[in-house]
C-alpha cells in the first residue's frame, strides 16, 4: 500500500485520518481470497512519515519502507493539531521491520535526523536496515 502525501495548503491530512484509512485498506487487503495474510506499507517524502506512523500505530503490518520520509523526527514547534506526535516517539510500538532509504545530501530528513531515527530504533531493539 502506498500512502498519498498530505495537502500542504491546510496543514495536510490528519494523522488520525491517515491511520484510519490505512487500517481500512489493510483490513480489505487481508480479506481478499488471494491474500497470504501479510501486508506492508511504503511511502516517499511525507508518505514515508505516514508509513512509519501507520506501522507504529497499527500492529498488523508486516513490513514498512520509509523513502526519505521527512517529518519522522520533529521538533516540538513542528507539532500541530493534525500532526500531534513525531513518529519517532512511537518507535517502541513499531512491530514491523523497517527499510529506510535516505540521501546523505538531502535535508528532509537531514543526515542528523536519520542518525536520530536510527538511534531510536537501536535503543528499542527494532529490526531495520537503512541505506544512504
Amino acid at each position: 500500500m502506498t500512502l498519498p502525501p498530505g495537502r500542504a495548503g491546510d496543514g495536510g491530512v490528519s494523522d488520525d485520518s491517515v491511520v484510519a484509512d490505512a487500517q481500512g485498506a489493510l483490513t480489505w487487503l487481508k480479506s481478499q481470497p488471494t491474500s497470504n495474510g501479510k501486508a506492508g506499507v511504503i511511502g516517499p517524502c511525507s508518505g514515508g512519515r505516514h508509513a512509519v506512523l501507520v506501522a507504529s500505530r497499527i500492529p498488523d503490518f508486516n513490513a514498512v519502507v520509509d523513502l526519505w520520509g521527512g517529518g519522522v523526527v520533529m521538533a516540538p514547534d513542528q507539532l500541530t493539531e493534525k500532526r500531534p506526535v513525531a513518529p519517532i516517539n512511537l518507535t517502541p510500538n513499531l512491530n514491523a521491520p523497517l527499510l529506510g532509504i535516505f540521501g546523505n545530501d538531502d535535508m528532509g530528513p537531514s543526515p542528523a535526523q536519520v542518525d536520530q531515527h536510527e538511534a531510536a530504533l537501536k535503543e528499542n531493539n527494532k529490526t531495520y536496515f537503512f541505506h544512504r
